[in-house]
């Protein structure tokens, strides 16, 4: 099964990580027994998402809503910790980073490059 561009519009609040583990559970269910999952996700952060915000701003485009202090936070130091409360189905708030530590929990990594392969 592929997600592609998916697992990080999953999940609802109060806990987001644990609804997005029930979503793979879920998707786990519809394999069989040595199905895989390859997952690939966008990185919403790091200097790369604060060039792409400049330049939305500048040019007139629509664009994450974001202070510049939580746009800064995100970019520099790849912290979406304060804007996690504030995630809903889009991007804001995500962080590639910190769905590396969930999965392992609960899946086997098999490879990761890039995205993860569960």
């Amino acid at each position: 099964m592929f997600l592609l561009e998916t697992l990080e519009h999953v999940g609802r609040h109060p806990d987001i990580w644990a609804s997005k583990m029930d979503f793979l559970r879920d998707c786990f269910s519809l394999l069989e027994r040595d199905g895989q999952i390859v997952v690939s996700v966008p990185k919403m952060v790091g200097i790369l998402i604060l060039f792409k915000n400049v330049l939305q701003r500048v040019l007139g485009l629509g664009y994450d809503k974001l202070t510049w202090r939580q746009l800064l936070r995100s970019a520099i130091w790849k912290n979406t910790d304060a804007l996690e409360p504030l995630r809903d189905s889009h991007h804001v708030g995500f962080n590639y980073l910190t769905l590396d530590e969930h999965p392992q929990q609960f899946f086997v990594v098999h490879e990761r490059a890039g995205g993860i392969g569960y």
